[in-house]
């Protein structure tokens, strides 16, 4: 019987992501379909897979996704599901669990390329909102008296998701430095 669960996780927020599907899996519920917070759930045995969430360099249905997927899948890993440039897969719980170094690194670069677009619509944001408040030409307008208090409210909120992304940036690297044995 299929069970359809929606919910919503920051893209930062993929390790309790997967440990959410995790815990579905030990409570008999195994992942077979997710993508933009839908998460499709069948019964299966307790405990049996272990679920990873895999982040690809480009969409999975390129040349480079399906290659990337098909290395994981010699790996032990069975494909999921695959929505752009995610990837869920699962493998049986006994074999181990291996967390690949090059899957830390692929969210790093992720996290990297989104925060670079923040900034930049941040800093746009910004300017243009000085600039409104600067130049007077907010109370030209009735409606847009309040439009350069409203970027700059934006521009501080996209900040804050600019330092979010930052922290799990550095807690990225640091666990590639331990895996590479580097303290």
């Amino acid at each position: 019987m299929s069970e359809v669960v929606r919910k919503k996780y920051r893209i930062w927020d993929f390790d309790e992501e997967e440990k959410w599907v995790n815990s579905m899996a030990k409570e008999g519920r195994g992942l077979t379909d997710a993508g933009s917070g839908q998460y499709v759930f069948e019964d299966e045995e307790p405990g049996a897979y272990r679920y990873k969430l895999f982040f690809l360099k480009k969409n999975a249905s390129s040349d480079r996704g399906l290659y990337e997927i098909a290395l994981e899948e010699e790996n032990g890993w069975t494909l999921v599901a695959a929505n752009g440039r995610r990837a869920w897969m699962k493998r049986p719980e006994g074999i181990g669990y291996v967390d690949m170094y090059s899957d830390a690194g692929n969210k790093r670069r992720l996290l990297k390329r989104m925060r670079s677009g923040l900034i930049l619509v941040t800093a746009v944001l910004f300017c243009i909102a000085f600039y409104e408040l600067f130049t007077g030409m907010v109370g030209e307008h009735p409606a847009g008296q309040y439009l350069g208090l409203a970027l700059i409210l934006a521009g501080l909120f996209f900040l804050t998701i600019i330092i979010r992304i930052s922290g799990t940036l550095r807690w990225l690297k640091n666990q590639i430095n331990k895996q590479k044995g580097r303290f």
